[in-house]
């Protein structure tokens, strides 16, 4: 006598699970999308009144409210200089330099870090709201004479973007670094002449 020998129902649920498993068995890989538009890392950041998108290229760090020492006998867009791992670092604020209204808050603030091409210098923002990934696509070229923000940084600035709202102008950092750390920040005192009287 035959015995017929049925395979036990499975529930749709462990159907799922064994299919799950034959596709990861079988080593298929889905289709990788390739996003070929052209794209950077840039961070958002506030400061002199205004906001701004740096090349997270042209950042080497970003200090965190780091211990800043005035130096003497400076102009007031000198900050001070701060020591980073054996080197002396300048700290700028550009709100001062361009005579604008300065926003900073020295017990809360950052520095961001230039150390690129000869230049080695930091600049005092009010925040930093991160890093994120920027299409060249979604910047639009403005002329120097149309800067949104001031016209001290219209040389500084050729594109800008909208998000979340709100305007963001691309900054080149690096450019500003050697405009300002090309500048005399001593404080130029007038001398006084003294005049000898003709001897007769």
């Amino acid at each position: 006598m035959n015995q017929q020998f049925k395979t036990p129902s499975r529930s749709p649920f462990q159907q799922l699970l064994i299919l799950e498993e034959r596709v990861r068995l079988s080593g298929s890989a889905l289709p990788k999308v390739i996003d070929l538009r052209a794209q950077w890392a840039g961070v958002k950041t506030h400061f002199a009144g205004h906001d701004f998108i740096l090349k997270l290229s042209d950042i080497a760090e970003i200090l965190d409210k780091p211990r800043i020492t005035p130096i003497p006998r400076c102009s007031k867009w000198v900050v001070g200089a701060t020591n980073i791992r054996g080197q002396i670092l300048p700290i700028y604020n550009v709100a001062e330099f361009f005579n604008l209204s300065n926003t900073a808050n020295m017990n809360n603030c950052q520095v961001v870090v230039v150390d690129k091409s000869q230049q080695f210098c930091g600049f005092l923002v009010d925040k930093v709201f991160g890093m994120q990934k920027f299409f060249d696509e979604h910047f639009f070229e403005i002329q120097a004479s149309e800067s949104i923000s001031n016209s001290a940084f219209a040389p500084f600035i050729v594109k800008a973007t909208k998000n979340e709202g709100k305007n963001w102008e691309l900054l080149n950092l690096l450019q500003l670094s050697k405009q300002i750390s090309g500048m005399n920040p001593a404080i130029l005192r007038k001398q006084s002449v003294v005049t000898q009287p003709d001897s007769k």
